[in-house]
Parts: structure tokens; C-alpha cells; sequence
């Protein structure tokens, strides 16, 4: 199940704009919290039974705060916007990317052979978020740092 699922919010049903809003966020259009937790749950156990790994990205933005306080929300705004597009640039099909939080992303790794493929999968994600983005109020750095989570190893 990949995040492009239903990044556009629908228009004219109500009770599809309804579940948009419920399982997605409104600004980036990534799966929010709620949608990341359930597709964890179900990759978790089908990761069980068919006896694969898969590894779990928390990607939290350290100056998003200073960026709003210093430069104004719609600048912090912007930077979320492009982190957005930047993880889902780099996002392979089968993995989930998600706005976990105000200043919090996550990201599933499906099919991952190993604990150091999921690190230097992190490492690459590091460096493309840690590059300057392009405001209206010139260049942001959000000063990203990645946590890795590496399933059967750190199930719980």
C-alpha cells in the first residue's frame, strides 16, 4: 500500500471528504497518525506470517518551532510541505510515509534484508531533509534526525 493511495482530497462526496480528513493530512496530504498506526498493525502481522522485516522511521524536525516563532507559520508551513515532497521522493512503492505529528514523520520500510539497510536507508533520508528549502522568506534548514525501529528485533 503506497502513500500516493488517495493523496488528493475528494470534492464532491461528503462522506469521502469525511474519511479524507479522518485518515489524512490536510497540509502535506500524507497518511496521518491514525492511517500510519493501522497500516503498522496490518504490515506487523502480515510481517509475522509470511516471515519478513521491515524497519519504521521517526523523523522529527528540530528548528520547525524556531522556524515558526523567527519566520511565521506559513514559512513552517512551506518547510512541511517540502519535507513532504522530499520523503515521498525518496519513498520506494511499498513503503507508508506519514505526518505523525506537528513536527514528526514516519516512514515504513518494507522488505528490508537487514538493521544496516534500514540505517543507511535513514542516512539518505537525512541528508536530502537537511538540505536548505526555499521559502517565501528565504532558506530554512528543519534539522531532521531519524530513529530506526527494526522489526522482528524491536517488536515491542
Amino acid at each position: 500500500m503506497t502513500t500516493q493511495l488517495m493523496t488528493e482530497k475528494p470534492e464532491s462526496d461528503k462522506s469521502e471528504q469525511l474519511l479524507w480528513l479522518g485518515l489524512y493530512d490536510n497540509l502535506t496530504r500524507l497518511p496521518n497518525r491514525y492511517l500510519f498506526l493501522d497500516r503498522l498493525h496490518h504490515i506487523k502481522r502480515h510481517a509475522a506470517r509470511e516471515k519478513y522485516e521491515f524497519a519504521v522511521l521517526m523523523i522529527e524536525l528540530g528548528d520547525l518551532e524556531k522556524i515558526n516563532e523567527e519566520k511565521g507559520h506559513h514559512s513552517g508551513e512551506q518547510a512541511l510541505i517540502a519535507v513532504a515532497s522530499r520523503l515521498q521522493k525518496l519513498a520506494r512503492d511499498s513503503d507508508t510515509i506519514a505526518r505523525f505529528g506537528n513536527n514528526e514523520f514516519t516512514v515504513i520500510l518494507r522488505n528490508i534484508s537487514s538493521m544496516q539497510d534500514a540505517e543507511s536507508i535513514a542516512a539518505k533520508y537525512v541528508r536530502a531533509l537537511n538540505k536548505p528549502i526555499s521559502t517565501d522568506s528565504g532558506e530554512l534548514i528543519v534539522n531532521a534526525s531519524i530513529g530506526v525501529s527494526y522489526y522482528p528485533n524491536h517488536s515491542e
